[in-house]
């Protein structure tokens, strides 16, 4: 079951020895280590059910690498 937290920045996950990173203000988990450290400090509900990787249309993403030759 996943819980969605609501918060800011970055949180370092000791058990996992890495950060975790709020997106537009909420994180959603299913990860005992993360639910243990988050719900102590975070609101928290544990009712909603969400999908962890939010979706980006393509036009959102930024263009990456060099860009094209207008002369060829």
């Amino acid at each position: 079951m996943a819980v969605l937290f609501k918060g800011n920045g970055l949180v370092f996950i000791p058990g996992k020895g890495r950060c975790i990173r709020f997106v537009n203000g909420e994180y959603s988990t299913d990860d005992a280590d993360e639910i243990a450290v988050l719900s102590k400090k975070y609101e928290h509900d544990t009712n909603v059910a969400i999908d962890a990787t939010p979706e980006i249309e393509q036009a959102e993403r930024p263009k990456r690498g060099r860009p094209k030759n207008a002369d060829a």
